[in-house]
């Protein structure tokens, strides 16, 4: 599936790279920034709790990735499906990080194709009016978006805290939306509320974990139209 892109050169090209050292250091600008437009800054009335979510969306963007790393320590294992879909699993322990759940942390991964637009499914999957005609975790329920900040010159370049609303039991979701010109990422997990609660005021955010039992990290590749 990625054989066409890597041949060309886009998956590993020197302009990949400066376009992903430029959205890094875009992040950096709005992280540091003191003067950040309202437009810019919904949600969050304080600096100190913009950097706090900043960073733990960061952490959880980091932890992601690394998950969905291979090497010879972690390697992935094909697994059979009814549908005959191409699924791998991993598994690692953690046993003393307080940024992560305790235990066994178990990761699963697909790639297929869609006959959509990257820009199109991109804005899709980052909308949460439309997150509960994909994300199981909303249980069909309204989204609403409580908190959004932007961390780029692209507004799809935002993080997000997103609230679910149910009869039973309410759910917040923090999500770090990235994009560029040849891929796009959205990576996201449910938060403990009442820890939300005190990053947003600007409290340290080291010990809220960002992979809760059960929560979904998916990437998209959205070059050429990949999922």
């Amino acid at each position: 599936m990625y054989r066409t892109i890597v041949s060309s050169g886009q998956a590993f090209g020197a302009r990949h790279w400066m376009a992903t050292l430029q959205l890094q250091c875009e992040r950096l600008v709005f992280f540091m920034a003191t003067n950040v437009p309202t437009k810019d800054s919904t949600g969050v009335a304080t600096l100190a709790g913009r950097k706090s979510i900043l960073k733990l969306a960061q952490r959880m963007t980091w932890s992601f990735c690394r998950a969905i790393g291979a090497s010879s320590y972690h390697t992935w294992n094909k697994v059979s499906s009814k549908t005959g879909e191409d699924i791998r699993v991993s598994s690692r322990k953690n046993l003393n990080d307080p940024g992560e759940p305790l235990g066994v942390i178990l990761c699963a991964v697909s790639s297929v194709w869609l006959p959509a637009s990257p820009q199109v499914l991109f804005d899709f999957l980052r909308d949460e009016v439309r997150r509960n005609e994909w994300d199981i975790m909303s249980n069909g329920g309204p989204v609403q978006s409580i908190a959004n900040l932007a961390k780029g010159q692209d507004r799809g370049n935002a993080v997000t805290i997103q609230t679910v609303k149910s009869k039973e039991n309410g759910m917040w979701i923090l999500q770090d939306n990235c994009t560029n010109f040849y891929e796009s990422m959205v990576v996201y997990a449910p938060v403990d509320i009442t820890g939300m609660q005190s990053v947003i005021t600007g409290c340290d955010a080291s010990n809220i974990a960002c992979c809760l039992p059960g929560s979904q990290f998916f990437q998209m590749e959205l070059s050429q139209g990949l999922l």
